[in-house]
């Protein structure tokens, strides 16, 4: 099988920008659930019935998707991320999300708050929020995962679609929590990503609550377009093709309706 060439004909990108602004789309209206039936299928398959793997920031937050095209133009989520920015999550009064799943079983690891925290106000007193985002609730629809070819691919797919949305939406500083049990971290690292430090040393690996104590390490991206060439060159074509549903185009989609 030629998988690159199966990939492109069958899957597309698909950005959605702050789905509650555009709920009357019947297109995220489609989608949005989607999204939630794929995160939870996920999410169960590893952390168990019980894993709540969404919460008020997706409704707010950009949802990066790599969608199965299928009949009369359905599309079907079968990988996806979130990310929001520092400026949307104080627009809307929310929490930063990496600051809860910071949180451990025993404690609130405020001293790993306190880091994140800093790093937030310092974009804050630049006044450059829209410049940050968190990057996080990544999953594979899990009958994918048992081919370990097209895995591969699947993963090289998810660093070209999240480098080139933060390069074209110029986003610059990403922060994330990994999962080292999936070996996330050290993807991550590969493709330029740091611990994050926090004066002494890294933010270390931690138990994290929300996910029933699996363990995730802080990291970052500092100057993503620099650091991204190479994988967002990877299939630059499908994000250039990619469908994306926003104020803008929903606005002209009902227009022309």
């Amino acid at each position: 099988m030629d998988y690159e060439q199966e990939i492109r004909k069958k899957y597309t990108f698909v950005v959605i920008q702050n789905a509650q602004e555009i709920i009357p789309d019947p297109m995220v209206r489609e989608l949005f659930p989607k999204i939630m039936e794929l995160k939870t299928a996920g999410y169960r398959q590893e952390y168990g019935n019980f894993v709540l793997p969404f919460d008020s920031s997706d409704f707010i937050a950009t949802h990066l998707l790599l969608c199965e095209k299928r009949q009369a133009g359905d599309l079907h989520p079968v990988l996806g991320m979130k990310s929001i920015t520092l400026k949307n999550c104080d627009s809307y009064r929310i929490s930063f999300p990496m600051l809860s799943m910071l949180e451990t079983p025993e404690t609130k690891n405020e001293a790993a708050k306190e880091v994140i925290a800093k790093i937030l106000d310092d974009y804050r007193a630049r006044g450059a929020t829209e410049k940050i985002a968190y990057n996080g609730s990544f999953t594979i629809r899990p009958e994918l995962r048992k081919d370990e070819v097209l895995k591969k691919y699947l993963w090289e797919l998810t660093f070209s679609m999240l480098t080139n949305y933060y390069i074209s939406y110029e986003i610059d500083h990403v922060l994330a929590v990994c999962a080292t049990r999936f070996k996330v971290d050290e993807r991550k690292a590969a493709l330029g990503w740091n611990y994050i430090q926090n004066g002494t040393g890294v933010l270390e690996e931690y138990k994290c609550r929300a996910l029933f104590e699996s363990p995730l390490i802080p990291m970052e991206l500092v100057g993503v377009k620099g650091k991204s060439e190479s994988a967002s060159a990877r299939f630059r074509d499908l994000w250039e093709e990619r469908v994306t549903l926003d104020a803008r185009t929903t606005a002209a989609r009902v227009k022309v309706a």
